[in-house]
């Protein structure tokens, strides 16, 4: 968000996929650094919870017409970036989405490839597509500098013991989570 992406105050930038570790990281910093955050869900829970920490609006993936609904929230901004996790049609409808000149930034693809990629759609909108991984030792901890210097913490949905990691796992893929899911030493 912060290197890749380059995200600014006053930007309006996509989460994808909200109520995973990472998103709700992303969406915290986002809102931090002064941007609107607008995100997408297949779940309405998981839409409110985004909405109650912050974010601007959001949109439920599961409608055929998600992708109108966010261009709708943005009220003639634009998007200027989006985060994505998901990859496959999302990724592809990110490209769509975004504003001419947008950042689009994958760090994963949970629903697998991107399997219709128009290449015009990125070098007619000069769209920047970025993928991203772990960050280095120094980006790591400038993030956690950010996150004192603006009183954030983790968004952390349930303690699991090690003994429970079977439960901790089916938590996981159910996609019932909102944050991370934690797992202590007995």
């Amino acid at each position: 968000l912060m290197t890749r992406a380059q995200l600014r105050a006053g930007e309006t930038c996509l989460v994808t996929g909200i109520g995973g570790g990472v998103s709700s990281f992303v969406l915290q910093l986002a809102l931090a650094i002064g941007a609107r955050v607008l995100v997408t869900s297949g779940s309405e829970a998981k839409l409110e919870r985004a909405m109650e920490m912050g974010a601007a609006g959001g949109a439920n993936y599961h409608s055929p017409d998600w992708g109108e609904e966010i261009l709708k929230l943005c009220e003639g901004r634009g998007l200027q970036v989006v985060v994505d996790s998901a990859g496959g049609e999302t990724f592809e409808k990110a490209l769509d989405l975004v504003s001419p000149g947008g950042r689009v930034v994958s760090y994963g693809a949970t629903t697998g490839p991107a399997k219709q990629i128009e290449v015009r759609r990125i070098f007619w909108k000069q769209l920047n597509v970025l993928g991203t991984t772990m960050g280095t030792a120094q980006e790591f901890e400038a993030a956690l500098r950010f996150y004192q210097a603006n009183g954030l913490r983790p968004v952390i949905d349930q303690v699991f013991r090690l003994s429970q990691t079977p439960a901790a796992h089916r938590r996981m893929e159910t996609g019932s989570q909102f944050g991370k899911i934690v797992l202590t030493l007995e």
